[in-house]
C-alpha cells in the first residue's frame, strides 16, 4: 500500500516489520525463515534514511550471526556502526 501511493517511509518501515516477523519464525520456527528476513532488511537498507539504514544492519548482523555466519555479521554489524556515527 505504502509503495503504491508512494510513501518511501511507510514503506521502509512495513519492509523492517516484515523482515523482523520473519527473524522472529527463523528463532522459533525453521531457520529457512532467515533467507526471508534477509530479503526484507536489505529491501529496507535500500530506500532507507541513516536512522533505517543503521536498524537494517543491526538487524542484518544478527540474523547473521544466528545463521553462525560471524564474518557477514561483523561487516554488518561495523556497518551499523559508521551509520551510528
Amino acid at each position: 500500500m505504502c509503495k503504491a501511493i508512494g510513501d518511501v517511509h511507510g514503506e521502509a518501515l512495513s519492509y523492517n516489520c516484515i523482515g523482523v516477523d520473519y527473524m522472529k519464525l527463523g528463532e522459533t520456527d525453521s531457520p529457512d525463515n532467515y533467507k526471508e528476513a534477509i530479503e526484507y532488511h536489505n529491501k529496507h537498507k535500500e530506500i532507507a534514511d541513516v536512522a533505517g539504514k543503521f536498524l537494517a544492519h543491526i538487524n542484518l548482523g544478527i540474523i547473521y550471526n544466528n545463521m553462525g555466519d560471524h564474518e557477514k555479521a561483523t561487516i554488518n554489524h561495523h556497518f551499523a556502526l559508521r551509520y551510528a556515527v
